[in-house]
């Protein structure tokens, strides 16, 4: 971690602290929480995330609807980063803080551990 002279921390000069550690820490608490509903007609596991309403997946299993959520919420969260001056406006600055989170983690696997499953209304 980078020690700012005089402790003298301003906007200008925050950004020389904030490494990957930090952010990691500032994100914890940031999760990813997903509405599990069980289609009646094909048995399939539809996952809805509470956090980005519009990225919704599905799978033959809860763990297949599980990594493909996780998938989904690392590409967007590449497209959300790339195109900043697009997403970054209106409901979407709301998003920032789980999609640096996904970001920072670049893991698809430890983005899915990090998922919380609850039961839909079905």
């Amino acid at each position: 971690m980078v020690a700012i002279k005089n402790n003298n921390i301003t906007k200008d000069n925050i950004s020389e602290i904030l490494n990957d550690e930090f952010l990691e820490i500032i994100l914890e608490p940031y999760k990813f929480t997903v509405e599990k509903e069980v289609s009646e007609e094909d048995g399939l596991v539809i996952l809805c995330l509470d956090e980005i309403e519009f990225l919704i997946t599905w799978g033959d299993s809860e763990d297949e609807a599980l990594t493909e959520m996780a998938k989904e919420i690392l590409g967007h969260a590449e497209d959300y980063f790339g195109e900043l001056d697009y997403w970054y406006s209106g409901n979407g600055k709301k998003h920032a803080p789980y999609l640096l989170k996904a970001i920072l983690i670049n893991d698809v696997e430890k983005i899915k551990e990090l998922i919380i499953c609850r039961p839909g209304e079905n």
